[in-house]
C-alpha cells in the first residue's frame, strides 16, 4: 500500500498515544476494582496500570514519559468457574449449528474490521476493503437470510476505514465510514442511506466539520432517526461526540460533546431505546472506566455522563504482537428496556469478557458477570453483543483457548438479561494465527473489533480470520431451531378425568 496510507496511520496512531493525557477526575470516591492513588490525583495513563496482583513503583517513567506519584497495587481477583449453563423453568427455544461462509472474495487483499446488521431476510455486512493506494469499503448484502450473498464496493476517498452497518426498518438501511484525503491529515465521517433495503444508496453526506481527526464512529438506527457517536481528536485527550439525523441519514444535526465528567473518551456504542431514548457508551482515554450519558429529547441535551462500572484494560499490543483496541459494546432489551454492555477485561486475572446490566436507565448497574466459561486462563478480547426482539442477548468474540496464542471466534447468549450466560459454543471450524503482515506491511492489524447481528430466526457473527494466509471475512449463520427442554413432564396418568395433570420429575 502507498505510503500515504502508513502516514495516516501514524498520524492516527499518535493521536491516540497522545490521548492518554492526565487530566483531573471529577469523580470521588475509590472501590476494589480501581487504580488507588492520593484522593485528587488524575487518572493514570493506561501504560502505568498495574496487572493484577503486581505493584508498579513510584517514580517509574513510562514510553509517553508519564511519572507514577505513588505505588500503585492491583489486587488479583479469584477467577470464578465461569456462567453455569442457563435452564429455563420452561421449555424454550435453542439454536442449532453456525454455517460458515467467506464474503468479499478478492484474493490478494486484506480485509477487517466487520460491521452488519440484520432486519428480517435483508442482511447487510460492511468491511475494510484494501486495493492498491488506498481503502475502500466493502459492502455485502443477503436478501434471504444469508443464504445468499452479492457485494461490491464503496469508494470516493483516498483512504477510507472503520465502517458501520444500522438497519431502520421498513426498508431504511444506514452505511457510515471514516474517510480522508490525500494528506490524512483531515479524517471526516460520511454516511450512506438506502430507502429500498440496500439494493441502492445515496451519495455520502458529511457528518463531521472540523479539520482534525474522527475516529471509531459507531451507529444505531430507528425508523428516521440515526444517531452517529465518535471519539473527536480536536481535544485533548479526545472527547465522545455524537450527532442525530431526524431526516434518514440526509443532513446530521445536534453535533454535542458528551465527555464532561469524564477524562476524555474513546470506542462510542451508541444506542437506541424502543421508546425513543437515546444511549452512547465509552470508555475514558485512561481506560479505567466505562460511561454512559444519554437523551430523552432526540440530542437536543444530553444528560452529565455517569460511570458504567471501572475496568481493567488489556494491554494496547498483544501477544504474540497484535494491536488490542478496549471498546465496549452495548445493547437493549426491547421488551423491558434493560441496558447490556460487555467488554474485554482483565480484573479477573486474565483478558475475560464481562458483562453488566441496569433496568433503570443506567443510572444502576449489576455487578460484572464473565461471560466466556473457559478454565484454561487464556485471553478472551473483541466482543459485541446484539439482542433479538424476544429480548435474548447474544454475544461474540475472540478466544485463545484452545492454545494460548491462536484465535477462534465463540458465542453466547443471555435470556436473563445478562444474569446468566450459556454454555459458549465454538463458531470457527480451525483457529487462524492473527500475526499476518497487513497489506501496507504493518504487521498483525486484525481491525479493531467484530461483527454481530440477530434476528428472532437467525444469528449473523462476522469477524475478520486469517486461516487462509490473508486476512478474510466471513459471516457464520446460526438458524434457530427448536430445542426443547422439560423440567416437567405432561402425563395423562394417574388422572384419566383430567387430561392436564402436571408431574414433577423426581430429583
Amino acid at each position: 500500500m502507498k505510503s500515504h496510507w502508513t502516514k495516516k496511520l501514524l498520524v492516527v496512531s499518535l493521536f491516540l498515544g497522545l490521548a492518554a493525557c492526565p487530566r483531573q477526575s471529577r469523580s470521588g470516591g475509590l472501590d476494589g476494582n480501581e487504580v488507588s492513588g492520593a484522593f485528587g490525583q488524575p487518572p493514570l495513563p493506561p501504560s502505568l496500570i498495574a496487572p493484577n496482583g503486581q505493584r508498579i513503583k513510584s517514580n517509574s517513567r513510562d514510553a509517553l514519559g508519564y511519572v507514577l506519584p505513588l505505588d500503585v497495587l492491583r489486587p488479583k481477583t479469584p477467577r470464578p468457574e465461569g456462567p453455569a449453563p442457563l435452564i429455563l423453568p420452561t421449555a424454550y427455544l435453542g439454536f442449532g449449528p453456525f454455517v460458515e461462509e467467506r464474503l468479499g472474495l478478492d484474493d490478494g487483499h486484506t480485509q477487517n474490521e466487520t460491521a452488519i446488521d440484520a432486519n428480517g431476510d435483508i442482511v447487510i455486512a460492511g468491511w475494510n476493503q484494501a486495493k492498491t493506494g488506498g481503502i475502500d469499503m466493502g459492502v455485502a448484502r443477503s436478501t434471504n437470510a444469508g443464504g445468499n450473498w452479492t457485494w461490491t464496493q464503496f469508494s470516493g476517498h483516498n483512504v477510507m476505514s472503520d465502517p458501520v452497518v444500522a438497519s431502520g426498518g421498513n426498508g431504511k438501511w444506514y452505511y457510515a465510514y471514516l474517510g480522508t484525503d490525500l494528506s490524512g491529515s483531515d479524517v471526516e465521517i460520511y454516511a450512506l442511506h438506502s430507502d429500498d433495503d440496500g439494493a441502492t444508496w445515496s451519495a455520502p453526506v458529511r457528518v463531521t466539520q472540523n479539520t482534525t481527526i474522527d475516529d471509531k464512529p459507531y451507529m444505531a438506527a430507528q425508523g428516521d432517526t440515526v444517531l452517529i457517536a465518535w471519539a473527536d481528536f480536536s481535544f485533548s485527550p479526545a472527547k465522545v461526540a455524537a450527532a442525530v439525523s431526524l431526516n434518514g441519514g440526509s443532513s446530521f444535526i445536534r453535533h454535542t460533546v458528551l465527555a464532561d465528567n469524564s477524562p476524555g473518551g474513546n470506542g462510542a456504542s451508541p444506542v437506541i431505546g424502543p421508546d425513543g431514548r437515546l444511549y452512547v457508551f465509552w470508555r475514558d482515554s485512561f481506560q479505567q472506566f466505562l460511561w454512559v450519558a444519554d437523551s430523552q429529547n432526540e440530542g437536543q441535551t444530553w444528560s452529565t455522563d455517569r460511570q458504567v462500572t471501572a475496568m481493567m484494560p488489556l494491554p494496547s499490543m498483544f501477544p504474540p504482537g497484535f494491536r488490542i483496541v478496549n471498546l465496549p459494546s452495548a445493547a437493549i432489551n426491547p421488551q423491558n428496556q434493560t441496558l447490556c454492555v460487555i467488554w474485554n477485561d482483565q480484573a479477573m486475572g486474565d483478558p475475560d469478557i464481562l458483562s453488566v446490566s441496569s433496568s433503570d436507565g443506567g443510572f444502576t448497574w449489576t455487578k460484572p458477570v464473565r461471560v466466556n466459561d473457559d478454565i484454561s486462563g487464556q485471553p478472551q478480547f473483541f466482543p459485541w453483543i446484539d439482542v433479538d426482539s424476544e429480548g435474548t442477548f447474544h454475544a461474540i468474540w475472540y478466544d485463545m483457548r484452545g492454545n494460548g496464542s491462536d484465535i477462534d471466534v465463540y458465542y453466547a447468549n443471555s435470556q436473563d438479561d445478562g444474569a446468566t450466560w450459556s454454555s459458549n459454543e465454538r463458531i470457527t471450524p480451525a483457529a487462524f494465527t492473527p500475526i499476518l503482515p497487513w497489506e501496507s506491511g504493518l504487521a498483525s492489524f486484525i481491525g479493531d473489533y467484530n461483527g454481530l447481528a440477530v434476528t428472532d430466526q437467525k444469528v449473523f457473527a462476522f469477524y475478520q480470520d486469517s486461516r487462509r494466509g490473508e486476512q478474510d471475512v466471513y459471516v457464520a449463520v446460526k438458524n434457530r431451531q427448536p430445542v426443547f427442554t422439560y423440567p416437567e413432564v405432561l402425563a395423562l396418568w394417574p388422572d384419566p378425568v383430567n387430561i392436564l395433570t402436571i408431574l414433577p420429575l423426581l430429583p
